[in-house]
């Protein structure tokens, strides 16, 4: 899902150790950085010590998959300690005792039993669980409950009942802008696993690529794979692999839009005359609903990918439909009156019923974007809302089951914060607010501002109407996301997300994920995840020289917000795209910043006293003073990397803010570098900044910083200075 709409609403341990050090110096302020959190946890006193051997019983149902469950909870957990860890010993220092009560015939459906409870008590561990998928939850959460402490690893005393909230889960992963390989996609799913979420929704077709074998259309793969697809049997490995951890695959192919791919195969399906010039019409061409052939070749294609994906859904796209080209053709102007279809939007439900009944006839339901609604299609449609949470609450009334992306696009930049925030239920959740809305449409090219994303308040769910929306998805576009950025575009906030669907409403807590946040980063990088590795290796290859002194600085940036990073790469018009640059490297979200300002909570707390807090913030202000020298050092600081080189030298100055807020908080008043004109001028900059891309009204008409990205850590920098400058 692209082009116009969605560029407005498209809405450490590997590096330098920094993130590890700042979260272990903490670790004694934490409780269980569980993520997500139970529906129901009460945490005991106890612990039991993790030793080499572990004593499992299994009581009740048991099966292959239960079995291969264990086994990678066991590898986990020797990655999580350091020790090799052996089952079956009767003697062990750990008793695990495993009751399922029976298999589970729903366990890759939505209607999967996933509720477990969990006791870790002060001699053994129980698990019971209704089905095989509440025992691999609960083994998952069992997982984070493992310790390091004085005495070596240990589990944490608990006991747990759990549930999800929603019962659709998912993450969409779009590998038609840019391929994904099969270990990216692999590795993604090892990741859901662990943080309960069951679907993968891939999107494997757009204008830009179409990637998997097609036998019975094999033009498709042939011309439009541009020799980057999946073969059938590579993707029937990715299946069986997500089965075995719970999750679902649901595929996406996009018609009748987003169909560039599928006419450079096929143009004889187009509504507009593709063959002409092909290259310069791939992303606004639609195929023609009027032409019978085409019905016969999605036949067989559906029929294809009916067989291949045991999935009872699949996605058929229906989104951003140009009807441009059905309006302009004669041909299709006259079927729209013989079938007596008033509008393009009538052609689009005849062309979407003829799909679904395509797909009904092998056993499949169909799921669309939400420009799909119509009173008159089956209610067995799912509906995904995107454009905001009005249209969620107009699919809802419609009668159509729903689930949720509104507000939840991982490419917009935001922050766990703000994915954390919006409840799927909640119909004033996203959108842009009325009088946000006649702002930005009194702003020139604006066209494609429509009124589905404004928010209708008159819109309240019944709790019967709420019971429609199943769950959501956090879905990462990829227009500007290469395999290489996946995980850094996916992890952490993805988590922060997966709890959002996972535990109840009531249990809702920002300020307590936010502490969770930062220990569940460390947590998923040491399981697997490569954010921390990816972003290393990109900037690498900006400044070989020394990385090290790179690294430290873009830990403390974030890229801008919305669209702007769209704008920079695709305005530019470089073909191919270029993803070299120090704003494509840095977190989303930096955990650095959020855990300064967990940091600085703890200062300003205890004014007049010398805290480890405040040691670990001085500790880190000298690095960042240190290491702009060798930022300036770099050949390429007055060349490639000028920009931030500038962030270099005004992370400098924030240094000296930060110290001299230091001194001042914990020794009284005394230092005059808190009114330093240029270190104050820097963090006003930065401040400014970062408000650019604030919200989509600025990142539409405020002036970018250079390079697209700012220092993230300006804020709880100022946080700290306000408090130091009341200090008496």
């Amino acid at each position: 899902m692209g082009q116009r709409l969605r560029r407005f609403v498209g809405l450490c341990l590997v590096v330098s150790g920094l993130v590890v050090s700042l979260s272990s110096r903490a670790s004694d302020q934490r409780v269980d950085p569980l993520m997500p959190m139970p529906a129901a946890l009460q945490t005991l006193p106890t612990s039991i010590v993790i030793g080499r051997t572990m004593a499992v019983t299994w009581t009740g149902f048991r099966s292959p998959w239960l079995d291969a469950a264990l086994e990678r909870f066991r590898t986990r957990l020797e990655r999580r300690t350091g020790m090799e860890i052996l089952f079956g010993t009767a003697d062990a220092s750990v008793k695990l005792t495993i009751h399922c009560h029976a298999d589970d015939p729903q366990a890759l459906t939505p209607d999967v039993r996933g509720d477990y409870r969990l006791e870790v008590g002060p001699d053994e561990i129980r698990i019971d669980a209704q089905g095989p998928v509440g025992v691999d939850y609960a083994l998952s959460t069992l997982l984070q409950l493992a310790r390091s402490g004085a005495d070596g690893f240990s589990f944490s005393g608990a006991t747990i009942a759990d549930q999800p909230r929603y019962r659709w889960r998912g993450i969409l992963i779009d590998a038609a802008r840019h391929f994904i390989s099969i270990d990216g996609l692999k590795r993604q799913i090892d990741m859901m696993e662990l943080l309960k979420l069951n679907v993968l929704h891939v999107h494997l077709s757009d204008a830009e690529g179409f990637r998997l074998e097609s036998k019975t259309l094999p033009l498709l793969h042939r011309r439009g794979g541009h020799r980057q697809y999946y073969t059938q049997a590579e993707m029937r490995d990715v299946i069986a692999y997500a089965a075995e951890r719970a999750v679902r695959i649901v595929p996406e192919f996009d018609v009748p839009a987003h169909t560039g791919s599928w006419l450079l195969a096929y143009p004889e399906f187009a509504a507009g005359d593709i063959g002409k010039h092909p290259e310069n019409a791939l992303a606004e061409e639609v195929m023609d609903p009027s032409n019978p052939a085409l019905y016969r070749a999605l036949d067989r294609f559906f029929g294809e990918i009916a067989a291949l994906f045991p999935d009872s859904y699949v996605h058929i796209g229906g989104d951003e439909v140009n009807g441009k080209q059905w309006t302009e053709s004669a041909r299709i102007s006259r079927f729209k009156k013989a079938h007596h279809l008033a509008d393009n939007h009538a052609l689009q439900a005849y062309f979407t019923r003829r799909i679904q009944k395509i797909l009904a006839a092998r056993g499949k339901r169909v799921i669309g974007w939400d420009e799909v609604l119509d009173d008159d299609l089956e209610k067995s449609i799912l509906v995904q809302s995107w454009r905001s949470s009005t249209m969620t609450a107009k699919s809802v009334f419609q009668g159509y089951q729903t689930i949720v992306s509104a507000g939840s696009y991982l490419d917009t930049l935001l922050s766990a914060d703000h994915l954390y925030a919006i409840d799927p239920a909640d119909v004033n959740g996203f959108g842009i607010d009325p009088e946000q809305w006649r702002a930005i449409k009194a702003l020139p090219n604006t066209d494609w501002l429509i009124d589905e994303m404004r928010l209708d308040r008159s819109l309240p769910l019944t709790d019967s109407q709420k019971q429609l929306i199943i769950g959501g998805e956090a879905a990462l576009w990829g227009e500007t996301v290469t395999e290489e950025m996946l995980d850094i575009g996916l992890w952490p906030r993805a988590a922060a997300y997966a709890e959002r669907l996972w535990t109840p409403s009531e249990k809702v807590d920002l300020a307590d994920m936010r502490r969770r946040l930062v220990d569940i980063d460390r947590y998923l990088a040491m399981m697997g995840a490569q954010h921390y590795g990816a972003q290393r290796t990109m900037l690498a290859r900006l400044a070989p020289q020394d990385p090290d002194a790179l690294v430290t600085l873009t830990m403390a940036i974030e890229p801008a917000k919305y669209f702007v990073r769209w704008h920079a790469i695709h305005d530019a018009k470089a073909a191919p795209q270029i993803f070299n640059q120090v704003a494509d490297a840095a977190f989303p979200e930096s955990m650095l910043a959020l855990r300064i300002d967990l940091l600085v909570d703890t200062v300003i707390a205890t004014p007049g006293t010398e805290t480890a807090a405040g040691r670990t913030l001085r500790s880190l202000f000298e690095i960042w003073r240190a290491n702009d020298a060798r930022i300036q050092d770099l050949p390429q600081a007055k060349g490639v990397l000028a920009d931030a080189a500038l962030m270099s030298q005004d992370l400098q100055g924030l240094a000296s803010l930060g110290l001299a807020a230091l001194d001042r908080i914990e020794h009284g008043p005394g230092s005059g570098a808190l009114e330093d004109p240029e270190a104050t001028k820097q963090l006003l900059r930065q401040l400014a900044w970062q408000h650019a891309s604030a919200t989509p009204l600025a990142a539409l008409v405020e002036s970018q910083p250079p390079g697209e990205m700012f220092l993230a850590v300006a804020m709880p920098i100022q946080r700290l200075r306000d408090a130091a400058l009341t200090r008496r």
